[in-house]
């Protein structure tokens, strides 16, 4: 499933703001809905409203049918089975959230993680998607490791703003995502805050438009 949300949030960054391109997303929140999508969402309204309509109206209309096939009842059991799936009850997986950490630490980084979304959000388009993906996985109720795949979206651009700090995060992904998952999203977290916005892409010099590749897009810009 990353790997569908990471494709389907790419079509939405990466191209125009369109309702069309936000089908995909829409189709995933609605089969399969993810907390941590809750910020990209806020980003959306911030950036691709357009895109934004296709994701809710999708999502609403999907949610719909299933409602009809399935009944209340077993739709109902089927979102409380994705809120809390059973997996994390075993010793093979764990949740890597800020809630998994004592109350005491938790608390304090979540109100700093959104105090860092905020600001990031005021510094541009992809600042505020990196940290959108971030807080996702640091303040959703659960988070894996492989949710971390979520932070491909904006990696092309954080590679051109920040390579030295992105090249960092690669090469130290293996061991810190097992050993210290919330401290490597919160370095790139801070990447997303730190990094001054000038040195950030801007959007349309990496959009791709219809019948125009990405390469020429970022020609012209």
């Amino acid at each position: 499933v990353t790997v569908l949300v990471v494709i389907a949030v790419v079509a939405i960054a990466w191209t125009p703001d369109r309702v069309v391109t936000g089908i995909p997303l829409g189709l995933i929140l609605a089969t399969a809905p993810k907390p941590q999508l809750i910020p990209v969402l806020i980003w959306l309204a911030l950036a691709h409203r357009r895109d934004l309509v296709g994701v809710v109206v999708t999502a609403a209309l999907a949610t719909l049918v299933g409602l009809a096939l399935a009944g209340p009842a077993a739709y109902a059991a089927w979102v409380e089975a994705l809120r809390a799936p059973a997996y994390l009850n075993g010793s093979a997986e764990i949740n890597l959230a800020l809630w998994s950490l004592p109350a005491v630490v938790a608390v304090p980084a979540a109100i700093a993680a959104l105090g860092a979304f905020g600001l990031a959000l005021r510094r541009g388009y992809w600042p505020g998607l990196l940290a959108a993906c971030c807080v996702g996985l640091l303040l959703a109720p659960y988070t894996l490791v492989y949710g971390a795949g979520l932070l491909l979206v904006a990696t092309p651009a954080a590679v051109r703003a920040a390579p030295g700090a992105v090249l960092a995060l690669a090469i130290t992904a293996a061991v810190a995502l097992v050993l210290v998952f919330q401290g490597w999203v919160a370095v790139a977290l801070a990447v997303a805050v730190l990094v001054p916005a000038r040195a950030w892409p801007s959007p349309d010099s990496v959009m791709a438009t219809p019948g125009t590749s990405i390469s020429t897009a970022r020609g012209e810009g």
